[in-house]
């Protein structure tokens, strides 16, 4: 099976094929990465010292997604470690008007087929980070926590000041998943 970059991608092969299907990293010849378009982490500047900025995460939500993925929470609960000290990307541009912005998940294929990321290392989820469920007004429980954006090495930090929330997207990595093709969803066991 190839590399499939975003989830939408994924989802479309599987329901092409209109059948069950099981996904098992460990007898394939590796995990799938992908990219989810529906942009659920969300910036908030909390803290802040001289070198980092702190600021509120809010990762995804468990159960059914727009995206008709299916997270539970007990997946999500066995996956919690490892968000811990991952990197926090950005690939950030400059308007007509001199301002620093953020972009998407800016990426291409290379000669040899493999996908290059042009987004850079803008800050980490630190294993101080204390990852939480939040459940909404709107019934949905998100995963929430803290990262830390540097400050010297971007303009990161000061895209964030000035825009307090922002959204954007997050990648994961999907060892197993199983598609119902009466349901019409992915599910992703692990």
């Amino acid at each position: 099976m190839r590399k499939l970059l975003s989830l939408s991608d994924l989802y479309d092969f599987y329901v092409s094929q209109n059948q069950n299907v099981k996904f098992n990293s460990q007898t394939s010849d590796s995990a799938i990465v992908v990219h989810i378009e529906e942009q659920p982490l969300v910036f908030k500047k909390s803290e802040d010292d001289d070198l980092v900025l702190k600021t509120d995460l809010r990762f995804c939500h468990t159960d059914l997604n727009v995206n008709k993925t299916f997270i539970s929470k007990e997946t999500m609960e066995v996956a919690l470690p490892t968000v811990y000290n991952m990197p926090i990307l950005g690939y950030i541009w400059t308007d007509d008007n001199g301002v620093a912005k953020f972009a998407g998940h800016e990426f291409y294929e290379d000669e040899n087929g493999e996908m290059v990321y042009e987004e850079v290392p803008i800050g980490t989820v630190p294993e101080s980070s204390e990852l939480k469920f939040v459940e909404e007004k709107n019934g949905k429980t998100y995963l929430e926590g803290t990262g830390l954006i540097w400050k010297t090495y971007s303009k990161a930090s000061e895209i964030l000041e000035r825009e307090k929330d922002l959204s954007v997207s997050i990648e994961i990595i999907v060892d197993e998943l199983s598609y119902s093709a009466e349901e019409q969803s992915l599910i992703l066991e692990k």
